[in-house]
Parts: C-alpha cells; sequence; structure tokens
C-alpha cells in the first residue's frame, strides 16, 4: 500500500520522518517506510554516546537509503544523570531501576502506535522473553544495544509480525 499521491502524471511522496540509530531495527523501519512509498527524512540523535561507530553506522545508513535529508541532532543527556551509554560507568548489573525510567517510555510508543494505527514490534518483550532463555549479555552485551544474535531475534521478530 502505498501512502503517495498522484498529482496529474507524477507521483508525490508523503514524508516520514525516521529515528535512525545505525542499528538493524531503525534501518529496518526506515527500509519498510521507504518500501511503502515514503519520502524518508532522518533524524540521528548525538547523546555522547561513548562509540562514534553509532553514528558513522547510521550516516552509512542513511547514505544506502538515499533519504531527502540526514539531520544529526545533539542532545545534552547529563541532565538526567550519569549513564552507562555516555561515560566510562559499568552497565549495571541489576537493571531494575532502568524499568522504572523505560517502562512509560515503551507505553508511551504503544499509546502512539495505537494512535496511529502502526504496526509495533514489540520487542522489550521480545528480548526479555529470550533473556529467560540464555543471558542477557547474549543477545546485548552492554545491554542496550544488540549482538549479531541479538540483531537476529530482532530480524525474525519483525518478519514474523510483517508476515514476511
Amino acid at each position: 500500500m502505498s501512502q503517495g499521491s498522484r498529482i496529474g502524471n507524477h507521483q508525490s511522496q508523503m514524508p516520514a520522518v525516521v529515528l535512525l540509530s545505525g542499528g538493524l531495527d531503525s534501518y529496518t523501519a526506515a527500509a519498510i517506510a521507504q518500501q511503502e512509498g515514503f519520502s524518508l527524512y532522518a533524524l540521528t540523535v548525538r547523546y555522547g554516546q561513548r562509540h562514534a561507530h553509532e553514528i558513522h553506522a547510521a550516516r552509512a545508513v542513511a547514505d544506502a537509503l538515499g533519504v531527502e535529508r540526514h539531520v544529526e541532532l545533539d542532545v545534552n543527556l547529563s541532565v538526567f544523570g550519569g549513564s552507562s551509554l555516555t561515560s566510562d560507568l559499568p552497565v549495571p548489573k541489576d537493571r531494575v531501576a532502568w524499568r522504572e525510567d523505560l517502562d512509560p517510555r515503551i507505553q508511551a510508543i504503544r499509546r502512539v502506535a495505537t494512535t496511529h494505527q502502526a504496526t509495533l514490534v514489540p520487542l522489550d518483550g521480545v528480548f526479555a522473553a529470550a533473556a529467560t532463555k540464555k543471558d542477557a549479555a547474549f543477545w546485548a552485551a552492554d545491554g542496550v544495544h544488540p549482538t549479531l544474535a541479538g540483531h537476529a531475534l530482532i530480524a525474525r521478530e519483525v518478519s514474523a509480525v510483517l508476515g514476511m
């Protein structure tokens, strides 16, 4: 189903802003939007992450997809305190406190998906279930960025949800 609209003999595409981290999930979501006929505008957030490879990967993905425009936005997360994503702090072994922050965000994403009748791939639950079978570090060594096995898990789930 294309989201473009015909004007005369020209195809006009609806714009879509995609949050592009450089990871497999954002790449997949952007590619699906493009396949559905959307014109892509990419946003990458530079939040002081430890590794610049995320930004480089996002640039490569934007180039590969041929996005109309790619904006890199600087966001200072230090106002929220320390983070293992942005400093040399160790990744906490006990992530209970993370849920207090993460759960409201997950619920907000679910509300947006419902409001806009968008397909949601609930990866939080997928990773939680997978972590009961194998250690969480097997799926995301630092607790955030998926390993190769974690990326495969994402790809399988996206394919299943989208009926691919």
